[in-house]
């Protein structure tokens, strides 16, 4: 066997060479499988369409929202302005009640007084008749004013 001095390869040489090719081939795969610039930088731009995206629909959330609150608020306005119309209206209801009660009471008293003085002139009471006339006058008066 001749031996030429360039061309032999030792096994360890053959062997380093094909670990090194097998090795240079799985980073190729590896780098085909990894993420590159490109790729992430095409991840961001749809992470930050789909955030445009979801801040226009919040927006738009949002404003009808403010729109929903304004016109409840309005609404409440109103129904505080009819709510202090019914309390007024209910104070002088009992206002008109609470006199009404006490124009009764007086006309009652008023006509009893006067019964007692026509029973007293019924009997011949003249005297006694006409000093309750003259009792009954004042509250009967008091009774003319509040009916009034």
């Amino acid at each position: 066997m001749s031996h030429r001095p360039g061309r032999r390869w030792s096994y360890g040489t053959l062997g380093a060479l094909l670990v090194a090719a097998a090795l240079a081939g799985w980073g190729m795969q590896v780098r085909h499988q990894l993420p590159g610039p490109t790729t992430r930088l095409a991840a961001v731009r749809t992470d930050i369409h789909d955030t445009s995206a979801q801040l226009v629909r919040l927006e738009g959330s949002l404003r009808h929202t403010r729109a929903a609150s304004a016109s409840a608020h309005r609404a409440l306005a109103q129904a505080d302005g009819q709510l202090a119309d019914a309390k007024s209206q209910l104070a002088d209801a009992q206002a008109g009640e609470a006199l009404e009660q006490v124009s009764t009471v007086t006309l009652q008293s008023c006509l009893e007084d006067l019964q007692a003085a026509l029973n007293e002139l019924a009997v011949g009471d003249r005297q006694g008749a006409s000093r309750s006339l003259a009792a009954v006058a004042p509250s009967c008066r008091s009774a003319g004013s509040e009916s009034s």
